[in-house]
């Protein structure tokens, strides 16, 4: 699940749109075969970088706010009459899911390239006996990845994974993000 939006971006956003069109190419939106999925690809492009504005994450799943922007006149005025009004609701949802799919599946490719390093043996462990099995070496979380997890702690797992990944160029696999915040949280 997303950050919930500072109100402070939501009256950004109302009180002066055209700061955010700014970043966009108005031109490319009005002149595209469909404007609603130019207009959310364009903004996710222009605010979803790691460095900088990354307002992607507040937006995502939030369809007011990205539609308080495309009712902008700005853009309407030059739209074909069958793209004017609102942003399409189940195209900006599909949108939005597509995107975490996406992620996931990119995170399942990082995952794949891990190598694992340490085996373990089959052993007694209280009474039960566990398995052999192979483990990754752990991986050292500073402090600024611990408060990256616990900043997006609603994230879904594979999202959460992708995003710390990229964030940080490392490779930790999504159980080892999970329990992280599972620690960090005080779950585990």
């Amino acid at each position: 699940m997303p950050k919930k939006t500072p109100a402070s971006l939501t009256d950004a956003i109302e009180e002066s749109p055209e700061r955010f069109l700014a970043y966009l190419n108005i031109d490319k939106i009005v002149k595209s075969k469909n404007p609603y999925q130019t207009f959310l690809k364009q903004f996710q492009k222009a605010f979803g970088q790691q460095a900088g504005l990354n307002l992607w994450q507040y937006v995502i799943h939030k369809y007011k706010l990205l539609n308080e922007l495309y009712k902008n006149e700005e853009i309407q005025e030059g739209l074909p009459d069958e793209f004017k009004g609102p942003l399409n609701k189940k195209e900006t949802k599909e949108f939005f899911e597509d995107y975490v799919e996406k992620t996931e599946k990119q995170q399942e490719k990082r995952e794949i390239k891990v190598k694992k390093l340490i085996k373990v043996k089959p052993h007694i462990r209280k009474g039960k006996e566990i398995k052999g099995y192979n483990k990754t070496k752990p991986h050292e979380y500073t402090d600024r990845q611990q408060r990256f997890i616990l900043a997006r702690k609603e994230y879904p797992v594979s999202q959460l994974s992708d995003e710390f990944n990229r964030a940080f160029g490392t490779s930790v696999t999504k159980y080892g993000i999970r329990d992280k915040k599972a620690r960090l949280l005080g779950k585990k």
